[in-house]
């Protein structure tokens, strides 16, 4: 059959399995996927025939698996064979069967005279096979022939077959984990029998869903699963497990059931597992109204290399998508730790080596513009050059690297211009001290000629002033003109204006470059002779245009770029990077 047909008929199926319906049933169920809640979307291996077909297809190796049960009733167990075996890119095959017993019953006939014990027999066969046709589905099919015997004699004797279908579907990585939903539909095709005791159905069309959540942490594992039946009364299962080394396991969780009546019942369940390269031990303990029910389940993978190999890429493929899902979304720093997970698995993986450090590069630039932001020069510098070590000559890290050093250079400047204004201002009161207020007065204007907005400067002014004016001796003469205060030169651009570009400055160096701007150009639409605004506001275009630049969006780099050239056409890093901003964009 073409694989196009194969794809079309597992997505009819899937369908008709999504509208059916659900009951429970004799299944082949292992102690691990009861103490699941026998939710159809649980990795099971061969028991996968009566929990959900589709699951075949998830077996690394052949599989034989044994599974027996100790039912509370008395002299009731049951018991489980079957094997599977994947076919690679042509699906998986499995073939089971399962036997209910009880020992002892006693039977009688019409007019009510024993007719001695017999042996109550519920036997199942059942084989399927299951295709995946794309990474994210796959489907199955089951066919199964039931036979009961419910008494003595071949009027209690009855048999039926059926055909069940299932489906899943799994997403990528969400919350760290993929979802999977899958869904089974019985009986699609049943036969009716008709016995003394009337017309007989095996079993109505019927169907159950799923739901799971799994995430890896290394070789541990949490899963999730919730999972129930169409049909009423109402049931829902819901359990965990969390798998320890990728040896042991421990389940538990919980079936709730509400009748019509609106009565509410709760069974627990729980259990344990062993798992070798080769061979499976798994028990569940699950009460019930009636009692106990414990199973006991061995499952035998031959050739354990081969079953551990696939176990293993199936994990690394796991932890590798989820890297990917977290570089995609911008969350480099996990992203580099499943990546390196991955390394420690396939140290050959290309794409786990290529993406580490792509990873590793954008958690240093984010740490580097981060302390920049903080002013912590020392560690934004260490950041830039170890992501240079990582992608040498990169030009982001270059420029960067440039900026901390620019900026150091820049506050220590400031720190010495302070200390400057202190010794000044501090001459001042000197010189106030001697007596010599014309002095005070000079030192003074020359700070406020600079530095318009500096309000210590402006009081000593207005202090050294009035004793100047006091300190001078009435005139000799009548008509005699006493000594005038040295004229204050008047600088060009306001203290207003002086405010707000320091304001500008600092929010520049914490990295606020949109607030910056804005106040340069309000500035500048004022005062357009303010040279140092004009050139603060250069850089400002220039640091937004490696802000986009380093999140891929070139256009917007570049118009950033050529309004840093406009206001400074002869600037050498602006004629720079619009020369690279338009080559890479050609």
């Amino acid at each position: 059959m073409p694989a196009k047909s194969i794809r079309l008929l597992l997505l009819i199926l899937g369908a008709l399995a999504a509208a059916a319906g659900g009951a429970d049933r004799f299944a082949f169920s292992d102690a691990r996927s009861l103490a699941l809640g026998r939710a159809p979307v649980i990795d099971a291996g061969v028991y996968s025939l009566t929990l959900n077909p589709a699951f075949l297809v998830e077996l690394p190796s052949l599989q034989f698996g044994f599974t027996h049960t100790q039912h509370p009733a008395p002299n009731t167990t049951a018991e489980f064979a079957g094997a599977a075996l994947p076919l690679g890119d042509y699906g998986a095959l499995g073939a089971g069967f399962g036997t209910l017993l009880v020992n002892n019953v006693a039977a009688y006939d019409d007019r009510g005279y024993s007719l001695g014990d017999f042996l109550y027999h519920d036997d199942r066969f059942a084989a399927g096979y299951a295709y995946r046709p794309w990474e994210w589905l796959a489907g199955g099919l089951a066919a199964h022939y039931d036979r009961h015997q419910t008494g003595p004699g071949e009027g209690a004797t009855r048999t039926a077959f059926g055909l069940d279908v299932g489906g899943f579907l799994r997403t990528p990585p969400l919350f760290a984990g993929p979802f999977t939903l899958g869904v089974t539909g019985r009986n699609l095709v049943g036969t009716k029998r008709t016995t003394k005791l009337g017309e007989y159905q095996e079993e109505p069309l019927a169907g159950a869903a799923g739901l799971s959540w799994g995430r890896y942490f290394g070789d541990q594992r949490l899963l999730i699963v919730a999972g129930a039946p169409f049909n009423k009364p109402i049931t829902l299962a819901v359990n965990a497990e969390v798998l320890i080394a990728a040896r042991f396991a421990a389940r538990a969780g919980a079936l709730g059931t509400r009748y019509d009546d609106g009565e509410m019942e709760t069974w627990p369940s729980g259990g344990a597992g062993y798992n070798t390269d080769l061979l499976s031990f798994d028990y569940c303990y699950q009460g019930r109204a009636l009692g106990a029910f414990h199973y006991f389940s061995v499952s035998i993978n031959p050739g354990r290399e081969s079953r551990t190999a696939a176990e293993m890429r199936r994990r690394t493929e796991a932890l590798l998508a989820e890297g990917m899902a977290y570089f995609e979304a911008g969350n480099y720093s996990l992203a580099r730790s499943r990546f390196d997970e991955v390394l420690k698995r396939d140290p050959k993986n290309a794409q786990a080596k290529e993406h580490l450090v792509k990873a590793e590069y954008f958690v240093l630039m984010a740490e580097g513009d981060k302390y920049l932001k903080e002013q912590d020069w020392k560690r934004s510098r260490e950041a830039f050059e170890e992501a240079l070590k990582l992608v040498p000559e990169d030009f982001l890290a270059t420029e960067y690297l440039d900026r901390v050093n620019q900026l150091e250079k820049e506050e220590l400047a400031r720190i010495a211009e302070e200390q400057r204004i202190r010794e000044k201002l501090a001459a001042v009161e000197a010189a106030n001290n001697r007596g010599n207020h014309k002095e005070a007065i000079k030192i003074c204007q020359e700070i406020l000629a600079a530095y318009p907005d500096n309000e210590d400067a402006a009081v000593l002014l207005e202090d050294s002033k009035r004793l100047f004016i006091a300190s001078r001796p009435p005139p000799e003469t009548p008509g005699e003109v006493p000594e005038e205060i040295p004229e204050l030169v008047t600088p060009t651009i306001p203290p207003e204006a002086v405010r707000a570009y320091r304001q500008a400055t600092g929010l520049l160096a914490r990295g606020a470059v949109g607030q910056s701007i804005n106040i340069l150009t309000a500035i500048l639409n004022e005062y357009p002779t303010y040279g140092a605004a004009r050139t603060k506001l250069v850089e400002a275009y220039l640091l937004q245009g490696l802000e986009y630049y380093s999140k891929g969006a070139l256009s917007s780099a570049l118009q950033s770029w050529r309004r840093a050239q406009a206001l400074d056409p002869g600037n050498a890093k602006a004629n720079r990077y619009i020369k690279k901003a338009e080559r890479e964009i050609q």
